[in-house]
Parts: structure tokens; C-alpha cells; sequence
């Protein structure tokens, strides 16, 4: 929805919305990622950027999909291996 009202006013400069990203700390996903940052931090950092976009890819506004998909595929690689 903000790309297509961005594209309907392109000359209005938008402020951004503020906008809340809700973790629930208690979520296994979350323990093991602060365990990984203590044995990996490198990887728990790549991890944990790729959750936030996850976020604003649920949100509908990741502005810079090449990175997406570039972290992913980095994530991919160290889980393959």
C-alpha cells in the first residue's frame, strides 16, 4: 500500500510513518539466536538482520529486495554446509 500511494504523489515528500516491531522474546527462535551470539556473532547478525526484513517484507515495505534475497541465500549456504 505505501509503494502504490507513494507512486500516486511522487512529488509530496511522505514522512515516513512511525511504525513498532514487536518481538516475543520468549520464542525459541529468539533464545537460539542470542545463544548463536555468543559462539557466532557474525552469523547471529546476519540472522537477525534477515528477521527484521522479514518484518518489513510482511509489512509490505522492504525498499531494497536485492538484499533480501542475497542475505537468504548467504543463510542458505551456512546451513547447507
Amino acid at each position: 500500500m505505501r509503494r502504490i500511494m507513494r507512486a500516486m504523489t511522487p512529488d509530496e515528500a511522505e514522512a515516513p510513518a512511525k511504525m513498532d516491531l514487536e518481538i516475543n522474546p520468549r520464542h525459541q527462535l529468539f533464545k537460539n539466536l542470542y545463544k548463536l551470539s555468543t559462539s557466532d556473532a557474525d552469523r547471529a547478525a546476519l540472522i537477525a538482520e534477515q528477521l527484521y526484513e522479514n518484518a518489513l517484507l510482511a509489512a509490505s515495505i522492504v525498499e531494497e529486495p536485492r538484499n533480501f534475497v542475497s542475505r537468504i541465500n548467504k543463510i542458505l549456504e551456512m546451513a547447507a554446509k
